[in-house]
């Protein structure tokens, strides 16, 4: 019974270290979240923003050949995020995400600094819409 025993645990690490892959081939975009809500820039289709509820917010100019994600420090979305594209470049609007709940901003500089509405609106997971907070 012992010798069964062995021949199961040794099977099973043999299992184990053979099962794995030897290497790693990036499949796409998304961390392993859901991809939500792209916003393609009205002045030119192949621009697009495309938010993930992992936080990342990626970015493609070539419509979807390649990608770049916007960092972390500048801008963390969340599932309901967009990017709102307005006619000047330089401006859009966008939903922050501070961990919890999430909440409207601005950039007036390209998407390099983002402000918070001066009211306070908050958007969360259990209540998509916004509401206001006192």
């Amino acid at each position: 019974m012992i010798k069964i025993l062995h021949l199961i645990i040794l099977f099973g690490f043999f299992h184990t270290a053979v099962g794995q892959p030897s290497t790693f081939y990036p499949k796409g975009i998304g961390g392993g979240g859901s991809l939500w809500f792209p916003t393609i820039n009205p002045a030119n289709d192949n621009e697009f923003y495309i938010s993930c509820d992992m936080s990342e917010l990626f970015h493609s100019v070539d419509f979807g050949k390649t990608y770049s994600q916007v960092p972390f420090t500048r801008l963390a979305v969340m599932g309901i995020s967009t990017y709102e594209f307005t006619n000047d470049q330089d401006v859009a609007y966008s939903i922050y995400n501070d961990g919890n709940e999430g909440y409207p901003v601005k950039t007036v500089n390209g998407g390099n600094s983002w402000t918070m509405f001066p009211f306070g609106v908050r958007i969360g997971r259990g209540h998509p819409y916004p509401k206001m907070v006192r």
